[in-house]
């Protein structure tokens, strides 16, 4: 004879979350304990640097270094006034601006004049820059490999002891139309000594300075 099962036996189990809490408790306070009984391996390290070894009969002298190049800043500030430039970094206060700080004002007709910068410009290039050639050297690109011409001769180009006497620093107001931006780099970039005459480059790489 089969008996029914009971009612009563027949239950679901529930289902509980499980609580890391207190293990996570144990891990917190561990870890600085752990980190304040570590001992850690102490390094220490001392720079040698041997001479040179002398070659035969001939003692050794150390390298000379290359002295660092100057900078020529040249620097021309656009506003409403007209044209300031400045080589040097100097400024209308300093002892030597009226050697090397100079103001083209706007002509009568309120317009900016660029044949003044150019003359301006070419005054810089021909006393302060070309003097400053040191001497020929091969052209090099931005990887410092040696360029060469189309014919095979290496690329000789003037090297200089201003480090960036081919550059030009151009700040102008926001306002500034970009055509007479344009006209700006044009005056600063060649010159000629009149119409149709080979150009002569000065300063042939622009960059935009701080905006006013």
């Amino acid at each position: 004879m089969a008996f029914k099962p009971s009612l009563k036996r027949k239950f679901t189990p529930a289902e509980e979350d499980l609580d890391i809490t207190p293990i996570m408790n144990l891990v917190v306070v561990l870890i600085p304990l752990l980190l304040a009984s570590a001992e850690f391996v102490k390094l220490g390290l001392l720079e040698m640097q041997l001479p040179p070894a002398p070659s035969a009969g001939v003692a050794s002298m150390p390298e000379q270094e290359d002295a660092p190049k100057e900078k020529l800043n040249l620097i021309v500030s656009v506003d409403s006034l007209g044209f300031a430039v400045s080589v040097f970094g100097t400024t209308p206060e300093s002892e030597n601006a009226d050697q090397y700080y100079h103001r083209i004002p706007k002509t009568v007709r309120d317009e900016y004049d660029y044949d003044a910068l150019n003359a301006r410009c070419w005054q810089i290039r021909s006393d302060i820059v070309v003097p400053s050639i040191l001497g020929k050297v091969q052209n090099q690109d931005e990887d410092g490999n040696l360029l060469f011409n189309a014919d095979g001769s290496p690329q000789m180009v003037d090297e200089y002891s201003f480090v960036d006497a081919e550059r030009v620093i151009i700040s102008a107001p926001n306002e500034f139309p970009f055509g007479n931006l344009v006209k700006v780099m044009d005056a600063t970039r060649i010159h000629q000594d009149v119409p149709g005459a080979p150009a002569d480059v000065m300063f042939p790489t622009p960059m935009m300075g701080k905006i006013q």
